[in-house]
Order: C-alpha cells, then structure tokens, then sequence
C-alpha cells in the first residue's frame, strides 16, 4: 500500500532524528555538569540553584519526550505513519545515556533529598519511553496457583 502522505512521514522521521540526536547531547551536557558540580566548591546557595536547574532541564525533556510519544501515536492513528520510523541506533544510545545519567543521579550528594527524589522520577520516566516500545511488561502482584490439571490425570 502507498503512503498518502509520504511529506509527512519523512518530516516525521527527520525531526524524530534529530531529537534523539539532542537528547543525546543533552544528556551528555547533564552529565558533564554532575562531574563540574562534583568538583566545584560552590556555596550552598549556588549548588541549590545548581540543583534546581537540573530538575527544570529534566522536567522540559521529559514534556519533550511526552509530546514525542503522543504525536507518533496521533499521527499513526491518523494514517500519516504507515511504516515504523524508528531510530534504533540513536535510541539505543539514548536509554543507555538515561541509565547512566541515571546511577549518576543515585551517587550525587544533592543537598535536598527531595531533588535527588524528583531528578530519579523524572529520569525514570523518560525511560519509560523508552522501554515501552516492543514490550510486554507482566506484573503479577498476587502468588501464582499451581498448575491445573484434570482429575482424570491426578497421581491420587
């Protein structure tokens, strides 16, 4: 089947592109300035700021991401993306840039636990999008029943 709109798919898969080339220089630029901060010997007030900074910069590229997901799907479900354009590789360096900003995160000494708090949420919920894709996450939150079997085939 031929894409009606194949402009709009190719736009799609462009700005897609190069938003997960961004995402990757950000995280990086993130990750560079954990290691500044590190190093720094800042006042307090300086690495709250620092700190504060951080969780907006976090917050922003999560809403991104958010609107990212949201438009794939509106446009898939409006006929506009009729094969997958997906990024792998890019998306692949990504998650692994989010893990590691991640344990980073973790190890920081922020002054506020509850920036540490937000800075871990956040990041892991941008990590959603990315392992949401392709899988099937089951949660079994009760004990699971020992398997059936029919009474003609019981050992008793």
């Amino acid at each position: 089947m031929q894409n009606k709109h194949p402009s709009i798919q190719d736009a799609f898969i462009k700005s897609e592109a190069s938003y997960f080339k961004y995402f990757q220089s950000f995280c990086q630029y993130i990750i560079n300035y954990f290691f500044s901060l590190s190093y720094c010997h800042s006042s307090q007030q300086e690495q709250l700021l620092a700190e504060r900074y951080l969780l907006q910069s976090l917050m922003l590229m999560e809403k991104v991401h958010m609107h990212l997901y949201f438009r794939r799907i509106l446009l898939g479900q409006l006929g506009f993306l009729e094969k997958e354009a997906k990024c792998y590789d890019q998306r692949n360096k990504n998650c692994h840039t989010l893990r590691y900003l991640m344990n980073i995160i973790r190890q920081h000494q922020f002054l506020k636990e509850e920036h540490k708090h937000l800075c871990k949420k956040i990041t892991s919920q941008i990590l959603t999008y990315y392992s949401s894709e392709g899988n099937i996450r089951i949660i079994i939150d009760a004990p699971l029943v020992p398997p059936w079997k029919p009474e003609s085939q019981s050992l008793s």
